[in-house]
């Protein structure tokens, strides 16, 4: 059996071990749900922090990003925000470069109509979002692809995307592990040796590189983000 065979069997065992230990709702832990709470708690998380290039301590990355629910001003508070699109790609070592990709929108609940302003930034259309799963579906149908990748980072541009993970998880209790990841925003920034984390459309012109596609769509950011890893995490010229 190759080693992506390997994968896939281990791959349908954690789903399932996954699946079998999601926590459902009680009818009284289903209506809080729904109610926004002002505190998000971010448990201890595995931070990778890489000395050089080549040390990535796995066989590539989930390199993923959210689009979520959004005003102009604040409306809409941090604790209220909900996930409406997940995008990824798989970067794999072995074929230096991209090799699946990923990409779902999601219902939101708790501000179930989209503003302009989210609208006009992401471009995702209301009836798309309306026509969506539920947060719970989503994470169950990212994980279960996600799960054949096994050995492989997360990684992120940024804080908000895993913090926005963690919210949602906390909210519905899901338990889906988005272990170990890399803040590639982070990794720039030092790597750089700059004192202030990069955009993304800076950090790609500095390498050479346009960004392609829709900005804050979340599969076309992922790409864009997939395309800083063999600068940031594998150049001996960093």
């Amino acid at each position: 059996m190759n080693t992506r065979g390997a994968h896939a069997l281990k791959m349908s065992a954690w789903v399932l071990f996954q699946l079998a230990h999601l926590n459902p709702l009680s009818d009284s832990s289903a209506k809080r749900a729904h109610m926004p709470t002002n505190k998000i708690y971010i448990p201890p998380s595995v931070i990778l922090e890489f000395e050089g290039p080549g040390d990535t301590m796995g066989e590539g990355f989930i390199v993923f990003d959210l689009e979520t629910t959004c005003d102009r001003g604040g409306k809409i508070p941090r604790f209220e925000q909900e996930i409406i699109e997940i995008g990824a790609v798989i970067w794999d070592q072995e074929a230096n470069g991209v090799i699946d990709s990923f990409q779902n929108f999601v219902r939101p609940m708790i501000h179930p109509e989209l503003s302009d302003y989210c609208l006009s930034l992401t471009g995702i259309k209301q009836r798309q979002v309306d026509r969506a799963q539920s947060i719970e579906e989503a994470m169950i149908k990212f994980a279960t692809w996600f799960g054949q990748y096994r050995g492989f980072t997360f990684t992120s541009w940024g804080d908000f995307d895993i913090e926005m993970v963690t919210l949602e998880n906390n909210r519905y209790g899901i338990e889906v592990d988005f272990q170990p990841q890399l803040n590639l925003k982070n990794r720039a920034k030092n790597s750089l040796k700059l004192n202030k984390s990069p955009g993304l459309r800076d950090a790609l012109k500095y390498f050479g590189h346009d960004f392609d596609g829709k900005h804050h769509r979340a599969l076309d950011d992922a790409e864009n983000i997939a395309k800083l890893i063999p600068f940031l995490c594998y150049s001996e010229n960093q």
